[in-house]
């Protein structure tokens, strides 16, 4: 019976993560193109032109929306799978990008569910709890107007969720790597490398995160991602990438710690009564997930990102930040069980 609830409730996270898309399709006006437009246009045509490269079976794709001849890059290289694997069973590379980010979302919602299965085998409530707080908490609001938001901000739902297919794709592949890397599991070793290239400056915190576990398993951890990562920052040397870096790190992000706490939302107000109680029981897994977490906030809030040639949004992520959602619903539980229903609710 939990198992049917956990996927109804991720079909449903799934639609509405792309309801505006769904609504758009059945209005659409006769004799018009169907572009599907899921995210910020701009972001959505350079992806979907990359998938539309990766429908000619190949990895390596060139940026096109320029006047300059680019060489070509595999930086990019999920979209171009995805584009690949969408012209196989006849998907434009639009409906290619709808489709995977549909089924991936649905894939998100279920690792989550996983992730919180093994830090409560025998614990319903916060099981369950602790994975709706991970999908469904938002910002505080304001007639209607989501507080304290921030460019790159994962504090909303939809925005944890994710609008761009390789974004929630690297939330995936981080949760997959905590849990493979906690239960010492020799799949640790690909999906290492999949992260690094998928987002080095994770990888990064993921490493420092993993220190705390005083194991021996970082030592190849670092000798696969080591060389993804400086490989993955060698390609952004190429010309268009380089200058897209330079134009992310020049915008200008100040988030005062006020402004942090009503962009997470009515867990903000559970979150400190969950550590102790979480941390209670010290196994590596919890001790993992609490540092990522914690990592990701005091680097955001450092003067670190700046000085690494970096934006600090870049140190946020909702592998990371999805664990307050826990932490929310171990303070849930050690307050009251019986005011779930109304907080929830609310």
């Amino acid at each position: 019976m939990e198992l049917l609830f956990v996927f109804i409730i991720s079909l449903l996270l799934a639609i509405l993560n792309q309801l505006h898309v769904i609504i758009q399709w059945f209005t659409r006006p006769a004799e018009t193109y169907f572009t599907g437009i899921a995210h910020y246009f701009a972001d959505y045509f350079l992806y979907t032109d990359i998938m539309a490269q990766g429908a000619s079976v190949t990895l390596w794709t060139a940026a096109h929306f320029t006047n300059e001849p680019m060489a070509k890059t595999w930086i990019y290289w999920f979209n171009a799978l995805l584009g690949s694997l969408g012209n196989l069973i006849g998907l434009s590379p639009f409906a290619t990008y709808n489709v995977s980010l549909f089924f991936l979302v649905i894939v998100l919602c279920l690792v989550w569910y996983k992730l919180t299965k093994i830090l409560y085998p025998a614990r319903p409530f916060l099981r369950i709890a602790s994975w709706i707080m991970i999908l469904t908490a938002s910002s505080f609001a304001q007639n209607g107007n989501l507080l304290g938001q921030f460019w790159f901000s994962p504090a909303p739902a939809f925005n944890r969720l994710g609008g761009v297919p390789h974004q929630v794709f690297q939330t995936i592949v981080f949760l997959l790597l905590v849990i493979s890397f906690n239960r010492k599991s020799l799949f640790m070793i690909p999906l290492a490398a999949i992260a690094a290239s998928a987002n080095p400056i994770l990888m990064v915190l993921f490493i420092i995160a993993s220190l705390t576990m005083r194991s021996a398993r970082v030592i190849p951890l670092v000798l696969v991602a080591a060389p993804v990562m400086l490989a993955t920052n060698k390609a952004f040397e190429l010309p268009v990438l380089a200058a897209a870096k330079a134009w992310e790190n020049a915008q200008y992000v100040s988030v005062s710690l006020w402004q942090f706490i009503l962009s997470m939302g009515p867990v903000a107000l559970l979150v400190p009564f969950g550590v102790k109680p979480f941390l209670k029981e010290k196994t590596p897994l919890r001790i993992l997930l609490f540092s990522f977490c914690v990592l990701s906030i005091l680097m955001f809030f450092s003067p670190i990102p700046k000085l690494l040639g970096t934006t600090s949004v870049r140190w946020l992520s909702p592998a990371g930040y999805g664990v307050l959602g826990i932490l929310a619903a171990e303070g849930l539980n050690k307050i009251s069980k019986s005011l779930a229903p109304l907080y929830f609710l609310f």
